[in-house]
């Protein structure tokens, strides 16, 4: 059975709805789940159209081939999610409500069988039949309170439901509307400066209580004007709010009063939840919690809710925001029909579900021609995780793009850009980079088995940077770069066996503290990167040297520095070998320094190819026989518009395959070579006397050697490199 999960990107009044995505279930497993804005490269694009694009063109999944749809709809009545979808096609379609989507898309992933769910957010559907476009008008969701057991969700209470009522998600909004941001989706700004405020210098008042278990505001909705929900709050309360900011105020007038109002909501906002929070449980005795919504975005706030023990477990799903309305949907109507869940979502790999690739050469050099990053050096790796080290080490920041995407506002490894956590200056390198304002922090990655070294509450599972929780002071220096002005950290933990985690026991086998600085890979104003073509485009816009594309290491310029690597995995630096282009007249075809650097642009400039920097050698059996024999002196080596330059003057050499190997399987290697010259030329130059040297008996068996078990498409014109070696 299949089944489509998709969130609506318009209101019948046309209201645009932003956060679309598309998740295919197909017999309960999840099989793609797509966040529109990457795929549209529009930031918070809503609805579902280029995904399903995606699904068809390059995964040849059809509408005819879905059983069936489930769709969400905002800030109208439920029902309206089934009018104007955006279908072509006659499709199954069923409409679930929007908080009720929210519950599902954190109990079906989650890993409890019964749990209390909290759902808050600026709004969900209307819960009247009226069709009215000023929906604010109207009885609506808000915060949505349910109880899920034998795979069944039933709701048991609301709050702010009513018309004109404000609830959490409203009131965040309303600040970032008072402090010149104009959007919710600066919610995380006014989170991260309220931890250089104090509440207590605008007031100990509260206007958010509880009665009885029920949570009331006098905060009353205003539509055209956000901000005076605050203004008319000082004024019920007696207490001084301060003026509202514009945005071209903002970043001149940013002062602690400001600070300390953030620091007011959310400390309002803190005290209710908790006291609603302590209710519900009493009430229910649930032991587990899910929350989602947007409001399940405030990391710092559920992380005091995780570090206050009201609940034993506290569960955010990766997409806690209308992003997971998709999954959602589809994991309401799996349960209907089949009367499951979903496989839980429990570690950060589990959500790699975006758009796959085959990383090809070919790819990766035409979209370095078309974003004209043409002196890049490609380095193709047997081990990236210890060159990944290494760069980190030497205070590299790393552009990463490998996998599967991450399903959910957050990269988490596999659409990142990383640097050592250690280092306070690379806080200042991340801000630059990202243009990011000053008081907003990053987030660090830690192993989860190293949870109790670093935080006060170990046994918290953050695998999706869902939790700001509180640093160990001993530990701070670790976090120096990625921890908030109250030492809190949004941390991301990962196992051993993950890419990350594979990068911080190389670390931690070092000596270095193994905590990464983790940011998302996109420019400021982007959606995180989707495909290679996204990455290379925002790498070429980055100041960053260095994007790895699965076990390729790509690096803009030549490394100035004499000595690369600590470890000598890249010491490109004196080469103890002759450099000549083949066919130039000596005074131009021959390097005239010892310095890899100078020598390296030389190439660039005359060849104007690209530099792939070789690691090691793979020789098929009988080439390999031929080198132990004595009759094989040399190699030659094509790559798709470039030529190589060797990472060593000794390199390592492994028996390899008819069919191209993993480099992993590269172990131990077969013998070494030393390389005492390098030709480089075209495959038309190649002479009888290279045939030979290289093993051959002619230079006509050499060509059909090579079109028919290596270089299937060589021609003439093509650059080859012609190393020189001996075994060593």
């Amino acid at each position: 059975m299949r089944i489509l999960g998709v969130n609506k990107g318009q209101t019948l009044h046309n209201k645009v709805l932003h956060d679309g995505a598309l998740v295919l279930v197909e017999d309960g497993i999840i099989k793609y789940a797509f966040m529109e804005e990457r795929v549209s490269r529009l930031k918070r694009a809503g609805g579902f159209s280029k995904s399903l694009e995606l699904l068809e063109n390059q995964y040849k999944i059809k509408l005819q081939d879905i059983d069936l749809v489930g769709i969400s709809t905002c800030c109208e009545k439920q029902s309206a999610a089934l009018l104007q979808t955006g279908f072509v096609h006659e499709t199954n379609l069923e409409s679930i409500n929007h908080h009720l989507s929210h519950a599902w898309s954190a109990f079906a992933t989650s890993p409890f069988t019964d749990t209390l769910i909290v759902v808050i957010d600026g709004g969900g559907n209307i819960l009247s039949e009226n069709n009215n476009s000023k929906w604010w008008e109207e009885p609506r969701e808000q915060h949505s309170y349910y109880i899920a057991s034998d795979n069944k969700i039933e709701l048991i209470d609301r709050d702010f439901e009513q018309a004109f009522e404000v609830g959490f998600g409203e009131i965040t909004r309303a600040a970032t509307y008072f402090v010149g941001w104009n959007s919710s989706q600066y919610a995380s700004n006014v989170m991260a400066l309220s931890s250089y405020g104090n509440y207590r210098n605008i007031s100990r008042k509260r206007f958010i209580n509880i009665d009885r278990g029920k949570l009331m505001s006098c905060a009353k909705y205003n539509f055209d004007n956000p901000s005076k929900i605050l203004l008319d709050v000082g004024k019920d309360l007696n207490i001084y709010i301060g003026e509202p900011l514009t945005k071209s105020r903002y970043s001149i007038e940013l002062n602690n009063s400001y600070q300390d109002l953030c620091a007011y909501i959310m400390w309002n906002l803190e005290v209710a939840f908790l006291e609603k929070l302590r209710y519900l449980q009493q009430k229910t005795g649930m032991k587990n919690l899910c929350i989602a919504g947007g409001f399940a975005l405030n990391c710092v706030l559920n992380g005091i809710v995780a570090e206050s023990d009201i609940f034993e477990n506290v569960y955010i799903p990766s997409a806690p925001g209308d992003n997971g309305q998709a999954l959602g949907n589809a994991a309401a109507l799996w349960a209907k029909y089949n009367k499951k869940k979903l496989t839980p979502f429990t570690k950060s790999t589990d959500i790699e579900l975006g758009t796959s690739h085959t990383i090809k050469r070919e790819t990766i050099i035409s979209n370095l021609t078309k974003y004209q990053l043409n002196n890049t050096l490609i380095i193709e790796h047997t081990n990236s995780i210890e060159l990944i080290k290494e760069l980190l080490i030497e205070g590299n920041a790393i552009c990463v793009f490998q996998g599967r995407s991450e399903y959910g506002p957050r990269a988490l490894g596999n659409r990142s850009i990383i640097m050592l956590a250690n280092n306070p200056v690379n806080k200042l390198v991340a801000s630059q980079l990202k243009n990011r304002e000053w008081f907003r922090p990053f987030a660090p990655v830690i192993l989860k088995s190293d949870r109790g070294n670093y935080l006060h509450k170990p046994l918290i599972d953050t695998p999706f940077m869902s939790f700001a929780l509180l640093v160990r002071n001993d530990a701070l220096k670790a976090f120096q770069s990625a921890v908030s002005y109250t030492n809190r950290a949004r941390v991301e933990a990962v196992e051993s066996d993950s890419f990350l985690g594979a990068i911080l026991m190389a670390l931690k086998d070092l000596g270095e503290d193994p905590v990464i600085l983790n940011t998302s890979f996109n420019d400021r104003g982007e959606p995180i990167v989707e495909t290679i073509e996204d990455a290379i485009k925002t790498f070429s816009n980055l100041s960053i040297n260095v994007l790895m594309i699965e076990n390729y290491i790509l690096l803009k310029r030549v490394p100035p520095s004499p000595s690369f690597s600590k470890s000598n995995l890249l010491n490109i630096s004196f080469p103890s070998f002759e450099v000549i282009i083949r066919g130039y007249k000596p005074l131009d075809g021959t390097a005239k320094t010892s310095n890899s650097v100078e020598i390296i642009r030389w190439l660039q400039h005359e060849t104007k190819q690209y530099i792939y920097i070789r690691t090691y050698f793979a020789l098929m059996e009988d080439y390999l026989l031929w080198l132990r024999d004595g009759s094989k002196t040399s190699t030659i080596r094509r790559r798709y518009g470039g030529i190589e330059w060797p990472a060593s003057s000794r390199m390592p050499v492994w028996k390899a395959n008819e069919q191209q190997r993993d480099p992993k399987e590269f172990i131990n290697p077969d013998l070494y070579v030393k390389i005492s010259k390098i030709e480089y030329l075209k495959y038309g130059q190649l002479t009888q006397e290279d045939a030979l040297r290289d093993g051959f008996k002619s230079l006509s068996e050499m060509r059909k050697h090579f079109k028919e078990r290596i270089y299937f498409n060589i021609s003439d014109e093509d650059w080859v490199t012609l190393y020189y070696i001996t075994i060593d």
